[in-house]
């Protein structure tokens, strides 16, 4: 199974893409071809071009629903009650829509999806840390990270012992098919209205990125998804949907990659609040207005959108207006140490190598000197990002840590 989805990449991929559009009676011809895509993150290496000029708003793609594969965010009452014993909570819509993709892929589905399964990336392609043994999962180095991709296989392997691997497993049995359809799931499903989630073909082919050129709808009237232009596209230009704004750890999580040079929606470890198992310091704030003119006199520029890193920092932090007012600068500056410390441990917990040693790794393996899967790239990447971001976090809490004692030294010097 896993050998035939390793020969997809030898098809010719557009030619089957537009016999099975053919073979659908899609009602509205479609204005994209199925190419290689120059985003370094398409994880298949396809991605959807425009084969005009279109406007915006324009119809690119009509997929109708009877084509996809769908699933209810929530399992209908009756069906509840007459299964014995009940059903687990831990079911969730991902893992039965996982279920049904996997039929599908063995074609017990719909000949469209048995054909279609060789257009998707393979399982040696998906690249989301549930998919991995965990000795590939320490190339993370984000414990917290590791712990949640090893309780998602764990909700799975209770669920369905017989689909995923051995916790004493070896690395080569990783993925089963069951988790390759999984991942499929969380990373190129849609919502399908209000209480349904689908597997639409066709349309999941278009990649993601932070700066989309096209969105889909779902329309509850004539049951189809579409996929539109949001701004005027040129013909041979990519189509592609908006990422999100996600965290780094829970888009990794959801896709198994991450975009280089910071996420001005990336979280801080052990500081917003969010990070599974870790506790945000309670009671801690600093003021804003003294933290922003620490970053300005160090030519940060705090509100501005050229360094997601800072954005990213200063979302994160517990910054609030009018602290000054209360809080002095020495007890600011006591705060600022308690958060420095704060990720300072994280970094000496997590952080096993440094980050020129992980950005020369990446750039070796990108030259062919280094032979290294592209999803473990993406890992270290991944892990580059997060370092870099707890770095410039330490830096500019030292700095502003410094700025408040230098503060209280001067407000002596004035009281003398």
């Amino acid at each position: 199974f896993f050998r035939l989805r390793t020969m997809a990449i030898q098809l010719d991929a557009n030619k089957l893409f537009k016999d099975l559009i053919r073979d659908a009676n899609i009602p509205i011809q479609p204005k994209v071809d199925l190419y290689a895509s120059k985003l370094p993150n398409a994880p298949n290496g396809l991605g959807l071009f425009a084969t005009e000029n279109m406007k915006a708003d324009t119809v690119v793609l009509q997929i109708p629903v009877k084509h996809c594969i769908v699933e209810p965010r929530n399992i209908p009452q009756e069906i509840i009650d007459s299964t014995p014993g009940g059903i687990p909570d831990s079911l969730t819509w991902d893992v039965r829509l996982a279920v049904k993709m996997m039929e599908a892929s063995l074609g017990k589905w719909s000949n469209l999806w048995s054909e279609y399964g060789k257009l998707l990336p393979t399982p040696g392609q998906v690249g989301q840390p549930m998919v991995f043994h965990s000795n590939i999962l320490k190339e993370m180095q984000h414990s917290a990270a590791m712990v949640a991709a090893q309780a998602q296989q764990q909700r799975l392997r209770s669920l369905f012992p017989e689909l995923m691997p051995a916790e004493n497993a070896p690395e080569e049995i990783y993925p089963s098919q069951f988790m390759w359809c999984f991942a499929l799931v969380r990373s190129r499903s849609f919502p399908a209205g209000a209480n349904h989630y689908a597997m639409v073909p066709f349309l999941d082919m278009a990649n993601l990125s932070t700066t989309p050129n096209a969105n889909f709808e779902f329309s509850v009237q004539d049951s189809c998804f579409y996929l539109k232009t949001l701004k005027s596209v040129t013909a041979g230009t990519e189509m592609v949907l908006w990422a999100g704004e996600l965290d780094n750890r829970r888009q990794f999580a959801r896709v198994g990659w991450v975009e280089p040079g910071g996420n001005p929606h990336d979280q801080l470890p052990g500081i917003c609040g969010r990070e599974p198992g870790v506790k945000r310091p309670a009671g801690l704030a600093l003021s804003r207005k003294r933290f922003f003119d620490t970053l300005r006199k160090h030519n940060f520029k705090p509100e501005s959108d050229d360094c997601p890193y800072i954005a990213a920092i200063v979302n994160s932090l517990p910054l609030a207006e009018n602290v000054e007012k209360r809080q002095s600068p020495h007890e600011e500056s006591a705060v600022a140490q308690q958060l420095r410390k704060s990720l300072e441990a994280v970094a000496k917990q997590d952080f096993k190598t440094g980050v020129q040693d992980d950005v020369r790794r990446i750039q070796m393996a990108k030259s062919g000197q280094l032979k290294l899967d592209r999803r473990i790239q993406n890992m270290i990447l991944y892990r580059v990002e997060r370092k870099t971001l707890v770095q410039k976090a330490i830096l500019v809490l030292d700095l502003h840590e410094k700025a408040m004692a230098e503060a209280v030294v001067n407000s002596g010097m004035l009281l003398k």
